[in-house]
């Protein structure tokens, strides 16, 4: 009876263990979801975070329905918020180590900068700073989950970063770059191991992209790249050494390029040499310093990744039914699976994709009041 027992036993958990496995395994194929459509204008700015529960939290403006709202995914559904019914423009998200979700925008009353926080299923808001008229902000999170903010301020013409202090937001000019009507100005942050903030932007007198970091002595400014009208339309992530990469779209070429800043300098590379491309990149890397670009193609609107194999750019195309890359935001989960927020431009539709499978756990979320 022993034996039988002990066989009857070692069976069940092989089943187990074989049926746990099969459930775990990671798909290896890309899933699209529409959460919003018929936006009107030109439909909407996006982004995006991953919380550690493999949650996706996306926010959007839509220019015509002027709302900011947060889409979450609560385990089993998506459900949908109103943060704020007078601003919203140029949001940004960011998860810290502690599952709080951080976010900036740009408020229409009194044109500032606003910052939320989404902690324990309830949010708290704060204005950064006033009658800025802000554009463009990225927000990223250090380990102590101190919020960064780089943003674009319009009345000053200045790149600018903020960050809390002793309990109170602290703003700071970064570099006075001018001004160029109707064009893009994006900022992109990251923060790295010492707590220190680095940024990559568009600099409109130069018409170049520039990088700027902040330590001890101050702050220290380059041009990435010295040979065209680049960085409108940029991104930027540091490696597992804390240097810099960007992608930036080059204006006079219409080709997307990648930048790495090594010990000699600033190396660059055009991609994508096929199609026109490099609208609104989103630049991640991940584990192994493998650097993954999500961007729009020009020619025929596509949302395109671009993915890096040793010294070989692979590209793959995610998206074709309409034009799809405006605002686009990529985030790397914590087991290195890239997540999406987007927009396409025909149906002003907002879009969600994932590669590969993922188990969310639910969460309260409480509405603000």
């Amino acid at each position: 009876m022993r034996r039988i027992a002990s066989w009857l036993l070692l069976t069940v958990l092989l089943f187990a263990v074989c049926t746990l496995t099969a459930l775990a395994a990671p798909e290896t194929s890309w899933h699209r979801e529409t959460l919003v459509s018929d936006l009107g204008g030109y439909g909407a700015m996006t982004t995006l975070a991953v919380d550690q529960q493999l949650r996706p939290h996306v926010f959007h403006y839509g220019y015509d329905k002027v709302d900011l709202t947060h889409w979450f995914h609560d385990g089993s559904r998506w459900v949908t918020q109103t943060l704020d019914t007078n601003g919203g423009w140029y949001p940004a998200a960011a998860c810290d180590q502690q599952n709080r979700i951080h976010i900036s925008y740009s408020d229409g009353d009194p044109c500032g900068l606003a910052y939320g926080l989404l902690e324990r299923g309830v949010w708290s808001f704060q204005v950064i700073e006033y009658d800025c008229c802000p554009q463009y902000s990225d927000i990223a999170v250090d380990s102590a989950g101190v919020p960064h903010v780089s943003y674009y301020a319009c009345m000053r013409q200045e790149v600018c970063y903020a960050t809390i202090r002793d309990s109170q937001w602290v703003t700071q000019t970064v570099e006075h770059t001018g001004d160029e009507d109707n064009k893009v100005r994006q900022t992109s942050i990251a923060v790295d191991s010492m707590g220190h903030p680095h940024i990559a932007y568009h600099h409109a007198d130069l018409a170049r992209a520039r990088y700027a970091w902040l330590d001890g002595s101050g702050w220290h400014h380059e041009t990435v790249y010295d040979g065209a009208h680049t960085g409108t339309h940029l991104s930027m992530a540091l490696d597992s050494n804390g240097a810099p990469r960007v992608a930036h779209y080059d204006t006079d070429a219409g080709r997307l390029r990648y930048s790495e800043r090594g010990e000699t300098g600033w190396s660059t590379e055009m991609l994508d040499g096929s199609m026109w491309g490099g609208y609104y990149p989103s630049l991640v890397l991940d584990a192994n310093d493998v650097p993954f670009i999500a961007y729009e193609r020009l020619k025929n609107g596509d949302l395109t990744l671009a993915q890096r194999e040793n010294v070989t750019w692979t590209y793959t195309v995610l998206d074709s039914d309409g034009t799809v890359g405006y605002f686009t935001q990529m985030v790397m989960d914590r087991f290195d699976r890239p997540h999406i927020a987007t927009t396409e431009h025909d149906a002003r539709a907002v879009l969600y994709l994932q590669y590969g499978h993922t188990t969310r756990v639910a969460l309260p979320i409480a509405i603000k009041p």
